[in-house]
């Protein structure tokens, strides 16, 4: 084999490998820039809210931190002081409380989650004490504060 036929072998290599590592960061950069990769609708959907989603693995899990944090607050009782942080009335967070209390959080699972550009909303199912199987709705508002993702609200379904 002559030496212009190894440059040429070794160029076409070099070629591939640089085409094969930025076609990587372009791969991660758009998995990174969307939280949910393929959501799939039910027709007639009363919460309009998708029947499964898969979910970027690359994704920012920050935002689901925070919302977490917030769920566990309520499972472990603590509602009062968990909704006086959100941007809820006195008598919606009463309300809730009450409800929470008689129907505490069991367990939840991400089914849904919406981004913007300072606001994300997540959709969990949960299970509750007192629902013998049933699954409730629930749906999380963070926004983010600085560097910091901050629940703002709390939205659920009995």
């Amino acid at each position: 084999m002559s030496s212009s036929s190894l440059g040429g072998v070794a160029l076409k290599l070099l070629i591939a490998v640089a085409t094969l590592m930025l076609g990587i960061v372009v791969y991660l950069f758009v998995m990174h820039s969307h939280s949910v990769l393929y959501r799939y609708f039910e027709a007639g959907s009363p919460t309009k809210e998708p029947a499964f989603a898969i979910f970027n693995p690359f994704r920012d899990r920050q935002p689901e931190r925070s919302a977490e944090g917030f769920l566990q607050r309520l499972r472990d009782g603590d509602c009062q002081n968990a909704m006086s942080e959100l941007s809820h009335q006195l008598q919606y967070q009463q309300e809730t409380c009450e409800h929470e209390k008689g129907n505490p959080l069991t367990s939840w699972r991400l089914r849904n989650r919406t981004d913007e550009p300072q606001s994300i909303r997540m959709y969990y199912l949960v299970g509750r004490k007192n629902y013998n199987g049933l699954e409730g709705q629930v749906w999380v508002t963070v926004e983010k504060h600085g560097e910091q993702w901050q629940v703002t609200r709390y939205d659920r379904s009995y």
